[in-house]
């Protein structure tokens, strides 16, 4: 993402009235890569005069689903509720897991490079911020994140850039 800008996009959090919207996006991880989730927060997640703030992130391995839900449940504590979740549509599974505890989860858009695309037109739009201070991982997988020769994603510490493309990009187009 050469357009992330943490001079312009990194901010103070702001104040998140709970009539914000609030969605959430899920990778849940597979052969040695962490289970991550991102919730994301604006006014109105449509309105292309509107900021979407990340205001929180998770990623850990080696955890049970049930284990998960109650961690983002916590969360939910600090970002407030958050009613909507959009995971990688190929964890069928886990969906199906994570919905049987309660959370409404629904398959994501999962095409890798028009989501990309997505997420990095709202940085050049001027719209797209992180909250100083809780997207720490978000940053660290934003510096490192990288094609290979044959300009496909290297899938390394790119996590929470899956999770946040997953909500972002389904959401924003529905």
């Amino acid at each position: 993402y050469e357009d992330y800008d943490p001079g312009t996009m990194r901010v103070p959090l702001p104040a998140v009235p709970r009539h914000w919207q609030r969605i959430g996006g899920l990778d849940a991880g597979y052969a040695g890569h962490p289970f991550a989730a991102g919730v994301w927060a604006s006014p109105d997640f449509h309105k292309e005069s509107e900021h979407v703030y990340k205001i929180a992130e998770f990623k850990a391995g080696g955890r049970l689903l049930s284990q998960i839900k109650q961690t983002l449940d916590n969360l939910s504590i600090f970002t407030g509720p958050v009613p909507i979740w959009y995971a990688d549509p190929s964890a069928a599974q886990q969906i199906a897991e994570l919905r049987s505890l309660g959370m409404n989860v629904k398959p994501a858009v999962n095409d890798v490079d028009w989501g990309i695309g997505h997420v990095q037109g709202l940085m050049r739009q001027g719209r797209y911020r992180l909250v100083a201070g809780r997207c720490a991982q978000t940053e660290d997988e934003l510096a490192t994140y990288a094609r290979d020769e044959g300009d496909r994603v290297i899938k390394e510490n790119d996590d929470l850039m899956d999770a946040d493309r997953y909500a972002l990009a389904t959401h924003m187009v529905r």
